[in-house]
């Protein structure tokens, strides 16, 4: 729907174009100003119309239009702006029931398990990535209250969303160390495996390339005694392998290698094993010098991709 303000002569000053992207969820979509006019407060009006429009339907907006998010953000009526809590609402209307059970088995959500706390509604992660495409792109403010909230689904929401925006962002590095910066900050709301590994080897391993920041995180992190902080050091190392840079990767496995949780144990091998599709003879070199000292889980990661003659040698 557009909704316009008229000018003299009854010609269009400006339009702004809105769609539903949920029951009680408007986006912004275009705030588009006749040239003649701009410079004139239209676009403001126009805000303010889609404003009063939202609340006369007793509904939130969300942006993919950069100039409306930015009058949002800094208007008094920041409170009509979506947050995670509709979102959670919207998500919750066709939750993914059946699988609920599932869900709390993988991720270890019970009592004294490691996803312990959490919440889910549950979603699929295709539904994920497809709200994250009718409700994206998301504002800072909306990506920080989502990584804060006990449901996991908003978590792997936030983190979906954030990596898309990284992926997308190759000429635009503010965008990209705001990305950082927002995930070194609510690092706490990436704490089980999936959640880490969607993410960390964009935000954290890839920035790395251009970023020394990034890089010293990750130095941080390897040696963390937190089971996700750690997890993410040496997850994000798969975004340095993936050019061809498997120095780190190695450091942060020989790091971990007397780490007694099962999902440091897997990690270790996942990266030794991107790094033997890279380069086999360091990856030999690696097992043969560390065998002794290498779990069983992590060889088993680490070899899956060697022929059966390779593995006897072990």
């Amino acid at each position: 729907m557009k909704l316009t303000i008229d000018g003299p002569d009854e010609m269009i000053c400006g339009y702004i174009e809105l769609a539903q992207v949920g029951n009680k969820i408007l986006k912004i979509l275009h705030t588009v100003v006749t040239p003649v006019y701009r410079g004139g407060n239209i676009g403001r009006q126009l805000i303010e119309k889609a404003i009063e429009y939202a609340q006369m339907n007793n509904a939130k907006l969300l942006s993919s239009c950069s100039y409306a998010t930015h009058l949002l953000l800094k208007e008094k009526n920041v409170n009509i702006l979506a947050k995670a809590s509709d979102l959670e609402h919207e998500l919750k209307l066709n939750p993914a029931t059946e699988r609920t059970a599932f869900l709390e088995k993988l991720l270890n959500i019970q009592p004294g398990g490691y996803g312990e706390g959490d919440l889910i509604i549950p979603c699929t992660i295709p539904d994920l990535r497809q709200k994250e495409q009718l409700w994206g792109p998301f504002s800072k403010p909306l990506l920080e209250d989502l990584l804060k909230s006990r449901t996991h689904d908003l978590r792997m929401l936030a983190l979906i969303a954030m990596t898309e925006m990284y992926k997308r962002s190759t000429k635009t590095p503010d965008v990209r160390k705001e990305l950082f910066n927002i995930y070194t900050k609510q690092i706490e709301g990436v704490n089980n495996w999936d959640l880490v590994d969607i993410s960390a080897p964009w935000i954290v391993g890839d920035y790395s390339f251009e970023n020394n920041e990034a890089q010293e995180k990750i130095e941080s992190y390897i040696i963390s005694k937190d089971l996700w902080i750690r997890r993410i050091g040496i997850v994000s190392t798969l975004g340095q392998i993936r050019k061809g840079k498997t120095e780190m990767a190695l450091k942060a496995v020989k790091e971990s290698l007397d780490y007694p949780h099962h999902l440091i144990q897997k990690a270790n091998g996942w990266m030794l094993r991107e790094v033997g599709k890279n380069n086999k003879e360091m990856l030999i070199t690696f097992l043969n010098k560390f065998r002794e000292k290498i779990p069983s889980i992590t060889f088993n990661y680490a070899t899956e991709h060697l022929d059966k003659e390779t593995k006897k040698l072990f």
